[in-house]
């Protein structure tokens, strides 16, 4: 039974040559896209840039990172301990909460639930998460033997030796060509295509419902999870500088509300609407190329600003530090 979630499946008739493979590829993309896949709570995205600015790393820091685990950075180490107390992985104590660490372990790109219940085990001796390093042992945990058996056929099938299977896997990522078809057998391993090419689209669907959903009990923690994201919320695709600024030429209202459940959110604006200057002036100096004059002139303006309670109150914040009016 095909249901509205894999229309886009309809045009590839048989998983034959690479290209077949590139296609369903592609729509497994498309469909993760439009349904903005939440992969963890409903505001992973938020809690995983805010603890990515506040360690100091890179977009290009964590994707070398996903490329080869086996020895993570001490900032990659502080920015899995950030996200995992943020998404509440750890309890007062440090102890891990499995249930919730394989969402965890999805939205930092470290391999999801199916991974953590191969591993459960070797989790389950971690030590109470108290310093970064301590989640180290996280990593080793899940990198360790992350080959599936069934998949272990495929990649020997391509040429891999018996010692080398993690690394040729890894070394795949390089080559489309190979990729493809070891992704092809991976799909026939996993029934999800058959020996003759055709799509088990009940099969298909099944698990594209399982990865974007979002856990019952979750959304019962979260009242009206899917407003509680602030990029949902106000539609806002762009999150850089150059396309709010754009986005406040057409929607101003829109940008304003969204910065300011994003300050919220994030402790930039606490509880009793006070600018937190220290976390201002990181953002500054990291985001927005200012002269070191004008980066002292836009925090003793900041600190000129009074309580920061609505939407309309962010123009302040805007104008003070980037000179932008907003009508």
């Amino acid at each position: 039974m095909k249901t509205e979630l894999i229309k886009c499946f309809e045009d590839i008739e048989v998983v034959k040559v690479c290209g077949d493979m590139r296609k369903v590829i592609e729509c497994f993309s498309e469909i993760m896209f439009q349904s903005n896949l939440p992969r963890s709570t409903p505001h992973f995205r938020e809690f995983q840039v805010d603890c990515a600015q506040t360690v100091g790393l890179t977009w290009e820091d964590i994707q070398t990172f996903h490329s080869d685990m086996s020895n993570p950075s001490p900032k990659i180490m502080c920015y899995i301990k950030c996200f995992l107390t943020r998404e509440n992985g750890t309890d007062n104590s440090g102890s891990l909460d499995l249930e919730i660490i394989s969402r965890v372990m999805n939205s930092l790109g470290l391999g999801g639930e199916r991974r953590v219940l191969q591993h459960r085990e070797c989790l389950k001796r971690i030590p109470p998460i108290k310093e970064c390093k301590d989640t180290k042992a996280i990593v080793e945990c899940l990198e360790e033997g992350r080959v599936p058996h069934r998949h272990i056929k495929c990649l020997r099938q391509l040429g891999a030796k018996r010692r080398n299977l993690i690394q040729f896997e890894k070394e795949l990522l390089t080559n489309s060509e190979k990729n493809l078809l070891y992704l092809k057998c991976m799909y026939q391993k996993d029934s999800l295509v058959d020996k003759n090419g055709e799509l088990n689209y009940e099969m298909m669907d099944e698990n594209i419902h399982k990865m974007i959903q979002i856990p019952e009990k979750e959304i019962k923690a979260v009242p009206n999870a899917e407003e509680d994201r602030c990029d949902l919320r106000y539609n806002i695709n762009d999150f850089s500088w150059p396309g709010l600024k754009k986005r406040l030429k057409k929607t101003p209202e829109d940008v304003l509300c969204f910065l300011n459940c994003v300050y919220k959110r994030t402790g930039r604006v606490d509880v009793g609407a006070k600018i937190n200057l220290a976390m201002m002036k990181d953002d500054i100096e990291k985001y927005l190329n200012l002269t070191t004059v004008a980066e002292k002139s836009a925090i003793t303006c900041l600190k000129g600003l009074g309580p920061i309670e609505t939407c309309a109150n962010i123009k302040q914040i805007l104008f003070c530090v980037t000179k932008t009016k907003v009508k």
